[in-house]
């Protein structure tokens, strides 16, 4: 074999390895942010979000308004507390935990039509992790 064609031979041995590397290095970060969209994936699935549903109205027997949260998230809500204010606002029924698509009631006393109650919802993930709020704004009417 020439000269030559031992200088190419090595040449070539050297950009086959380079490339292999360099292939390899790409294939390591692909790797890593492909876990990374996973954990970030995982995260999601627990996460629960709140939002108002319904609100029934008043009939002339009652002096409370009925309303109800829906999650509307992936995760299931745990410890959930709503407030007007300082005052904390009893569950029609006491439950641990709302699950994805449920509905969870609540009872504002003393409500007048025409009012509009600011009532925040406490509320964490199934994890326990930092506590959430929402801001409902609930607008008392009546059917007649």
């Amino acid at each position: 074999m020439s000269e030559l064609s031992e200088g190419l031979l090595i040449f070539m041995t050297g950009v086959l390895a380079l490339a292999t590397f360099i292939l390899a290095y790409h294939a390591w970060r692909l790797w890593k942010v492909t876990k990374e969209v996973a954990q970030s994936a995982e995260k999601l699935k627990l996460m629960p979000k709140l939002v108002l549903d319904t609100i029934q109205p008043l009939s002339n027997t009652k002096t409370f308004c009925r309303f109800s949260v829906k999650n509307i998230g992936f995760g299931s809500a745990i410890n959930m507390e709503a407030h007007e204010g300082d005052k904390k606002l009893e569950p029609v029924l006491e439950r641990q935990y709302i699950v994805a698509t449920d509905i969870y009631n609540w009872d504002i006393p003393d409500a007048k039509v025409g009012q509009v109650r600011t009532i925040e919802v406490k509320y964490t993930d199934i994890t326990g992790g930092q506590t959430r709020r929402e801001h409902i704004h609930v607008k008392v009417y009546t059917t007649t």
